[in-house]
């Protein structure tokens, strides 16, 4: 199976569980100590999140103040998602890989959705997302930890993931222009992330 077989199952499972999947990953404050720290590097300003879902952290990240954006492949999510939000915020549904919104960005946001990101690809995403970035833009981005790659059954949902070490993606990171200036080790209930944020040299 190709990368484009795995793609289409996973965004075809979020499409189809939609509505479950998003009250189950409604948890308030789910990223709450890591938003505390990207608040702290990051004030104010303009921020893209990159992977809405059901809109969990946009709802957290408005009211932190932010000038809000959201991406995110699947139709079904951002339906939800434009359900859970004001009416006059912008959401789009752009792939990953060609997403291009005209506008720079002082931020983005990206919890769980490189994820699913084959490794071999992944600094081209990353480069994507540079582009749209202002000088010394801040990101947060979080990572399943730990060295596999492939599709998983979990929770009813056939999806692709590609999991991390810590120092591999860092070193991802650096090859397309992004500076690592936080990393944490957060195990929930069911996951260990690694979490990181990360600032666009130059």
């Amino acid at each position: 199976m190709n990368d484009e077989e795995w793609e289409k199952i996973t965004l075809a499972s979020y499409n189809e569980n939609a509505d479950r999947w998003s009250i189950e990953h409604s948890t308030p404050g789910y990223w709450g100590s890591q938003m505390v720290r990207f608040k702290e590097l990051l004030p104010k300003g303009d921020i893209l999140e990159i992977g809405c879902g059901g809109g969990r952290d946009a709802k957290e990240l408005i009211a932190l103040g932010y000038k809000y954006t959201g991406v995110d492949g699947s139709k079904e999510l951002i339906r939800v998602a434009k359900h859970n939000l004001p009416g006059d915020i912008n959401i789009y549904h752009q792939d990953l890989y060609s997403f291009d919104i005209q506008h720079q960005f002082d931020g983005f946001w990206c919890a769980a959705t490189l994820l699913h990101i084959p490794k071999k690809n992944m600094a081209y995403v990353l480069n994507r997302i540079n582009v749209h970035l202002k000088p010394n833009g801040t990101g947060f981005i979080s990572l399943k930890d730990g060295d596999f790659e492939g599709l998983t059954r979990e929770d009813g949902m056939d999806r692709f993931f590609a999991l991390w070490t810590p120092d591999e993606f860092i070193e991802c990171l650096s090859v397309v222009g992004f500076r690592c200036e936080f990393t944490q080790l957060v195990v929930s209930q069911k996951t260990t992330w690694n979490c990181f944020i990360v600032r666009k040299v130059g």
